[in-house]
Parts: C-alpha cells; sequence; structure tokens
C-alpha cells in the first residue's frame, strides 16, 4: 500500500504544468519614456538578444540585444503591443533600469507612469529609475564597454560609483514608491547624462529631486555628496578639503572614509521646528599637499580643520533645501512618527515652515591613520 501511495505522489509531482519554453519570451532589459510631437509616450524597450559562443565569447560581431521604438497613450497599451514588433511576450523579470527623459520627468507625474510596473507581477520592484540629459532614448544607442548591454552598464555604474565614491544614488522602483507616497511627497532619482556633447558615453551627475512626482530640481555631484552623509547613506569615498588657513586655494586635500553616520532629530512645538544634526566619521589621510602632520595637536587640529570645512558645506546645502521648501531628508515623516496630531496641524504650511527652520549642525572627523613613512608611524605618540 505504501509503494502505491509513493508512485502516485511521484506521477503528480513530475509534471510541468505551467512551463514555458525561452522561445516564447523577449526578456526586458531597459525601457525608456520620452514624450513624441503628438503629445504621446515615446517607449523604448531593450530586449536582451543571446547570441551563438564559441569557446565563451560571441562568434560574431552581433550585438547581445535589439532596440525596438513605441508610441502609444499609456505605458499599458505601448507595453502590450511588443508582440507586435518582437514576434514575442515580454518578460519583465530581468529588467535591470528604467530611463526617463528629463523634459518627461518635469511634464508628467511618473508616480503615474510607473504605475504599470507597480501592478506587474513579473516585474521586480528592484530595477533602477533613472532620470536622462535630453531624451532617454538617445541613450539606447551606446555602445557597453565591458557589460553585454547599456542596461546592464547603467546599472553597475550607479552601483559603483554610489558605493565607492559617494557621488551618486541608486533609485529603486520600491524606493520611489515609497517615498513618493511619504509625507514629504520627495525622492532623490539618479541623473545620468552623456560625458561629452556628441559623447556616446553615459557618466552619472547627481540627482533629480522629485516632488509630487514631478522632477523640480537638481543636484550637482558635489552637493549630492553632502546630501547623501545628512541623509545617513554614505557608504565610501574620498572627501576633499581646502588647504588649512587656505594659504594655497587652488590646493586640495583628501581623507578617505571608512564610516559615516549620521543622526537626525527634528522637534516641532507649536509654531517652530528645530532639527539637530550630528555626524561623525572616521577615515584616513589618502593625500596631503599643504599640511604637516607629525605631532598628536598636528593631526588634532588637521581634525577640527576637516570637520569644519564638511561642516560649512552641510550648511550651505541645508540652506539650499531650505530655501527651495525641499524635505529631501524625510523630517515630514520623522515628524509624524513623533506627532502625528500636531503634523498635520502644520501639513498645509509645511514647506513655510521647513524653510524658517533652526539647524543645530555638529560634525566630528577622527583620523585613524595618517599614513606610513618607511614602516613607522607619521604621527609621533
Amino acid at each position: 500500500m505504501k509503494r502505491l501511495f509513493t508512485i502516485g505522489i511521484l506521477l503528480i509531482l513530475t509534471g510541468c504544468w505551467s512551463s514555458k519554453e525561452l522561445v516564447e519570451y523577449g526578456f526586458i532589459m531597459g525601457v525608456s519614456f520620452d514624450e513624441n510631437e503628438n503629445e504621446e509616450i515615446e517607449f523604448y524597450a531593450q530586449i536582451y538578444s543571446p547570441a551563438e559562443t564559441i569557446g565563451g565569447t560571441s562568434g560574431s560581431e552581433t550585438p547581445f540585444y535589439t532596440n525596438i521604438n513605441l508610441e502609444g497613450k499609456s505605458v499599458f497599451e505601448t507595453a502590450r503591443d511588443i508582440p507586435l514588433h518582437l514576434g514575442r511576450k515580454a518578460q519583465w523579470s530581468h529588467m535591470r533600469v528604467l530611463l526617463i527623459g528629463e523634459d518627461f520627468a518635469k511634464a508628467h507625474n511618473i508616480g503615474d507612469v510607473l504605475e504599470f510596473f507597480y501592478r506587474d507581477h513579473e516585474t521586480r520592484l528592484m530595477s533602477y529609475v533613472i532620470i536622462t540629459n535630453g531624451k532617454a532614448s538617445d541613450y539606447w544607442e551606446m555602445k557597453p564597454f565591458i557589460e553585454r548591454t547599456i542596461s546592464q552598464e547603467l546599472r553597475t555604474i550607479l552601483d559603483n560609483s554610489t558605493n565607492f565614491t559617494g557621488k551618486s544614488t541608486k533609485s529603486k522602483l520600491l524606493n520611489v514608491a515609497i517615498n513618493l507616497s511619504s509625507k514629504s511627497k520627495t525622492t532623490l532619482i539618479p541623473y545620468i547624462k552623456k560625458a561629452t556633447n556628441d559623447s556616446l558615453t553615459p557618466v552619472a551627475t547627481g540627482a533629480a529631486v522629485l516632488q509630487e512626482g514631478k522632477m523640480v530640481n537638481y543636484v550637482d555631484p558635489a552637493d549630492l555628496e553632502t546630501l547623501i552623509m545628512l541623509n545617513d547613506e554614505y557608504k565610501g569615498g574620498i572627501i576633499n578639503f581646502p588647504c588649512m588657513n587656505n594659504e594655497i586655494e587652488h590646493l586640495k586635500e583628501a581623507l578617505e572614509v571608512y564610516s559615516l553616520e549620521t543622526k537626525l532629530s527634528p522637534q516641532l512645538n507649536q509654531e517652530s521646528l528645530f532639527i539637530n544634526i550630528t555626524t561623525k566619521i572616521n577615515g584616513s589621510l589618502g593625500e596631503l599637499q599643504c599640511s604637516s602632520v607629525t605631532t598628536a595637536d598636528e593631526l588634532k587640529n588637521l581634525e577640527k580643520h576637516i570637520a569644519e570645512s564638511i561642516q560649512a558645506d552641510m550648511n550651505n546645502v541645508i540652506r539650499y533645501l531650505q530655501e527651495n521648501e525641499l524635505d529631501v531628508l524625510g523630517i515630514a515623516d520623522k515628524l509624524y512618527q513623533q506627532k502625528p496630531q500636531l503634523w498635520k496641524k502644520h501639513q498645509a504650511d509645511w514647506g513655510m515652515l521647513l524653510a524658517g527652520s533652526e539647524v543645530n549642525l555638529e560634525v566630528e572627523v577622527k583620523v585613524d591613520s595618517t599614513g606610513m613613512a618607511g614602516g613607522e608611524k607619521v604621527v609621533e605618540e
């Protein structure tokens, strides 16, 4: 009896009732959105096109991708029309990036545009959203340096520039949805452009600021690095600071950051907003061109100088956010968690309240290593 039961179970489990052949699907690697002259959505899709390989390399110069162009009134319409051009059903689970042209992002609520991907059961919410300088479709003409598709290359550019330079950021579909539905309704999305006007090489450069779904501002790479520090999202990079006493203006020295921690604590009284921010940085000196560090006192003075330089940059960025009434730091959400009733009272005039807020900022820098000379420490104990 037990043997018959086992055989019956095996017969049931071995069937592949929902199997699909790979040749039935076109695997989407990336998509882009622009607006055409008829005010319709100009939709581009990059589909992976596997090529025959010999010894681990392609046997021909045929690219590993195919780009198709569609136009329509909605994302849903254009996406469903892909089989008309490709001959295969679109498969969204491997999508790497979504590119949105700057003009399109300024004119449309991208939350509405991305709604298709949030509803589709195949789409992974880990896909990166990117704002492009100029038309997003132009970037599909670029050829990747190392990766097999420009979609994958753009993703690796954002991954590594975020982790190792601190001058770019990553924004996934999930992050965009969460931030645009938050109390501040504000989010940062990485911004890319061509290295030169006629270049076919992309470069990550700063971030676009979106408020209530539309692009309202741009943050350059230098200010973005400071903004990432304030958001406690700094993974690592090099912080440049001027010479002490500004002796030589054109020279800069460098601190390699090992760890950075920022704590932000807002307090809302009846009519006033106070924001306390503390940042602690640990790192090592990467380059000294005009400073001398041979004693513990000199090191202490240099740490203070670096902290003051970073604090000045942070104050400039905070002032910029206040002047433009941009809550990129998520202050509204923190206040709502603390005092929801008080937040609701000031929700209508939140921008003015943020602009007039009082900020107390403290930065502490600890240099763990000053380098080695002849196998010995530079600083004397």
